[in-house]
């Protein structure tokens, strides 16, 4: 960042004592402002959430995979050129979804309990349910 943000180097030496003394976001976005630091600290933050230093076309990138914006989508989405498989797993029939029918109502309770050593209960499958197999 300091090879293309002019004054960088120079403004992180200022922000880094800030940053030590008030660990708490918002004391440290205070700090800061005051201290005429907001821009640098944004900058900072802009890099860490997108993994470039600026929104520009072919901007240098700090990080990519790390970048923090994929993670609350991690779970769902790969990072952009990186795949959740084989190349090609996209072409591959996706799974059922698996959705079960709107089930009848359970039998109803039983309030006598099975006499000792006596078989158990039947189970009573629901109607018209999926064999469990997705």
């Amino acid at each position: 960042m300091a090879e293309h943000l002019q004054g960088f180097g120079a403004a992180l030496t200022r922000l880094e004592p800030l940053a030590r003394q008030n660990a708490d976001t918002d004391a440290l976005g205070k700090a800061a402002e005051e201290a005429g630091l907001h821009d640098t600290l944004r900058a900072i933050i802009a890099a860490w959430y997108t993994g470039s230093i600026s929104n520009t076309m072919n901007a240098p990138m700090v990080a990519y995979y790390e970048a923090l914006m994929y993670r609350p989508v991690a779970d769902a989405l790969p990072v952009p050129t990186y795949c959740f498989g084989v190349p090609g797993w996209w072409t591959a029939t996706p799974p059922a979804l698996g959705i079960s029918p709107i089930p009848t109502a359970a039998p109803p309770k039983t309030s006598q309990a099975p006499a000792q050593g006596a078989a158990p209960l039947p189970a009573h499958p629901l109607p018209n349910t999926p064999t469990g197999k997705l």
